[in-house]
């Protein structure tokens, strides 16, 4: 009997050396854990990253088919564009969507959005792949109070020629991207007639569906060029280096004589 046992103890002893031997360390637990954390932190962000350049794509399509209808716009309302519609209106609003004045523009310019209604647009194109408007912007709004746009949106030349731009377009260096030639005050120029943009991830000075503006996070020097009433507007690629000096908005213009000859393209303007 004492055999016996003798005899268990020792493939009890094997078996528990063996189980040792084939199992994990807490060290080498602790490692395969690193490891698959790293892993899965890499997989967060590389899937955070193709959902913004999703939403990115998104609103530069929607830009896109905004473009288009402009210059259908422009075909049937004598080579004019459509001034915005106001971005602090909600759903309840009668002018919710529709382009404010015609002769005269009554929107003030960090208000001014898409006019959807007016472009004959669904409500989803009018915002970008954030859920935010798209801010609109047309020739000839003043800085203070939107006024002095005759025609629907561009100023006419002695009222009889091609409109002309009053937009100017630069990078974050400041770099102008329209070609003013020191002004805006004839056809020749490349200034722009209109300025279209989303506000990115940022959403910096973006209007909701719901007629708020967004304000936070803080906005940088080149996002407050977009969204601060004046006749300035920064176009570049995003840049994230510092709350002052970061830029993701998606802009995009085109001056007068070239929406004329796509307006001419398209069998208006004549």
């Amino acid at each position: 009997m004492r055999r016996w046992l003798h005899d268990r103890l020792i493939e009890s002893q094997k078996r528990q050396e063996a189980g040792r031997a084939e199992g994990f360390t807490l060290i080498e637990m602790a490692i395969v854990l690193a490891i698959g954390g790293l892993i899965l932190g890499m997989g967060l962000v590389s899937g955070a990253q193709m959902l913004e350049g999703a939403k990115r794509k998104t609103s530069t399509e929607r830009i896109a088919k905004i473009e288009d209808a402009l210059v259908v716009y422009a075909v049937g309302h004598s080579k004019s564009l459509p001034c915005p519609a106001d971005g602090a209106l909600n759903s309840g609003d009668a002018n919710y969507g529709l382009a404010q004045g015609t002769a005269t523009c009554t929107v003030n310019n960090n208000q001014a959005v898409v006019p959807w209604r007016s472009l004959g647009l669904d409500e989803i194109l009018s915002r970008d792949g954030w859920d935010h408007r798209i801010s609109y912007n047309v020739a000839g709004m003043d800085a203070a109070n939107a006024l002095s746009i005759t025609n629907g949106g561009l100023t006419l030349v002695n009222n009889t020629s091609y409109a002309y731009g009053t937009l100017i377009v630069q990078n974050v260096a400041n770099d102008e991207m329209t070609y003013s030639n020191g002004g805006c005050s004839n056809v020749n120029t490349g200034c722009a007639a209109y300025v279209l943009i989303s506000h990115g991830q940022r959403a910096a000075g973006a209007w909701t569906a719901g007629g708020t503006q967004l304000t936070s996070p803080a906005v940088s020097i080149a996002d407050g060029e977009n969204n601060d009433a004046d006749a300035t507007y920064v176009q570049d690629n995003p840049i994230d280096i510092g709350t002052n000096a970061s830029f993701d908005d998606i802009t995009r213009w085109r001056s007068a004589p070239t929406l004329i000859n796509e307006c001419q393209n398209a069998g208006g303007c004549t």
